[in-house]
């Protein structure tokens, strides 16, 4: 179409030009927008209608409502981009006034009856009707259609979601179809960015409360993004999803923005996640939404359950023992590379895995967090108040020093009811034992074998703290040999 001056009119739009816009979209499309304008109408029942035309390779494509007053605006037909109740309705799918003008560019012909008005489209352009309707509207077009695009005007048709107390209806090449509601699962109330009108009338995206809809995807489909049951995006989920708003999307409305989908991924997951199999906690999307400020604690800990199961610790690198004991009573060792650093920070703040230290702590462990974090000194037996036996347990422990290490040690009795969780304690070069853990008879005379037992395990900690490393037992063999030498003993 050539631009003429000297009209009122600042723009022009060119028909094939916007018909281009079709070119890789799927023919189905055109079914979907007028099924969507329909459903957004005050109606009870839609019927589609597609058949061959006389001309070959044509079809003639009708859907009819019942709205009982028709179009507001027959104008909204063919007006681009005019202030509109949709667009300014976040409930409501239309949103541009592009739809209609994006199926009339593929029409060879076409017309629109309603209550109000009519207008038909020829070649020779657009035309006022003086045909009526008494309910509804209805909407007319030829377009050209191969066998494969009707056969996806069928599957679009199909994979609709059915909104409440709607009937929805085709008749394609004969053959009768129902739109079938999907198994629903539930729904649930999410902020969720969207689009509106602000006061001048200008679109803007903003963040409103809304219902998301969860549906069962049936054989053959693939779980699907909806906005009010028109469907957008294919996604990787376990369920269909349904906006219950407009979603933000771009001009050719076939994806939605990146900030929507991460919103949308940890809302679904918050919300869901008490519906997921253990497999399909190892999905892709799951692990994105997990990895998200926003993910609630309670579906941290279902992911990590599902992951590692419910006897899991953190692996603890100031503590190998820990770690160790931890895997050796069952437990999976979580360690750090195993999860994204937000996830991490999810878990610790929803305490969904602890550190092994805190669930498997090791004697240490036990004997250092008995101790008053503000610094209040053990109870100690006072040298004056030693028995022999005492004094003879302690003169033997400084003399097995000196010949292990060629070092003196100091040697302390500890009398204290508060401190649980150690018989005995070795550190730089000094050892403690707790007379009222080992008791009066450990010290006696006749039981020689088990205080070197027990010397033998604290001076051991000289080399090595950790109970279960190799260290640790290459450190008792060398002080059983250099004690056997001491005692002169030969081969």
């Amino acid at each position: 179409m050539k631009s003429k001056l000297g009209t009122s009119q600042w723009f022009d739009v060119d028909k094939k030009g916007l018909s281009q816009l079709m070119a890789d979209r799927s023919a189905g499309y055109v079914l979907a927008e007028l099924i969507q304008n329909a459903w957004d109408q005050n109606i009870t029942q839609v019927e589609c209608f597609i058949s061959p035309a006389k001309t070959r390779g044509w079809h003639t494509v009708e859907v009819v409502d019942d709205d009982p007053d028709g179009w507001a605006d027959i104008s909204d037909a063919y007006t681009l981009f005019a202030p509109s109740r949709k667009k300014s309705d976040p409930e409501k799918r239309g949103r541009f006034n592009l739809g209609e003008k994006l199926v009339l560019s593929v029409c060879q012909d076409a017309e629109i009856v309603t209550v109000n008005s009519a207008v038909k489209f020829t070649a020779r352009g657009r035309q006022a009707m003086k045909a009526r309707r008494d309910v509804g509207s209805s909407f007319k077009g030829t377009m050209k259609l191969t066998k494969a695009d009707v056969k996806v005007f069928k599957d679009i048709f199909n994979s609709l979601l059915l909104p409440d107390g709607l009937k929805t209806t085709a008749t394609i090449e004969g053959e009768q179809m129902v739109l079938e509601p999907h198994v629903f699962v539930r729904d649930f109330r999410s902020s969720l960015p969207t689009v509106i009108c602000d006061e001048s009338g200008s679109m803007k995206r903003t963040t409103r409360q809304t219902t998301v809809q969860l549906f069962e995807v049936l054989d053959g489909e693939k779980p699907t993004i909806y906005e009010m049951g028109i469907p957008v995006v294919n996604w990787e989920n376990k369920y269909h999803i349904n906006v219950m708003q407009k979603i933000p999307l771009n001009m050719d409305r076939d994806n939605v923005t990146p900030a929507f989908m991460s919103q949308l991924l940890v809302e679904t997951l918050n919300s869901t996640h008490d519906l997921l199999e253990d497999d399909d906690f190892k999905e892709t999307w799951v692990t994105q939404a997990s990895d998200d400020e926003r993910c609630e604690g309670q579906a941290t800990e279902k992911m990590l359950t599902a992951r590692f199961g419910e006897k899991r610790v953190a692996y603890d690198p100031s503590n190998p023992e820990a770690n160790k004991l931890a895997a050796s009573r069952g437990y999976t060792v979580v360690t750090g590379g195993s999860l994204p650093k937000q996830v991490w920070a999810n878990a610790k703040a929803a305490e969904a895995i602890l550190p092994s230290s805190i669930l498997t702590p090791t004697a240490n462990d036990l004997f250092q967090n008995q101790f008053d974090p503000n610094g209040a000194e053990m109870s100690l037996l006072d040298p004056s108040n030693y028995t022999d036996d005492i004094k003879a347990v302690v003169a033997l422990a400084q003399r097995l020093h000196v010949v292990f290490f060629d070092t003196p040690c100091s040697v302390t009795i500890c009398n204290d009811n508060n401190v649980k969780h150690a018989a005995a304690w070795y550190s730089q070069n000094a050892v403690t034992f707790h007379l009222i853990r080992l008791g009066h008879m450990w010290f006696a005379v006749d039981n020689l074998q088990d205080q070197i037992d027990l010397m033998l395990h604290e001076f051991g900690h000289h080399y090595e703290s950790d109970h279960l490393s190799e260290n640790y037992y290459n450190a008792l063999t060398k002080l059983g040999a250099k004690l056997a030498v001491s005692l002169g003993m030969k081969r």
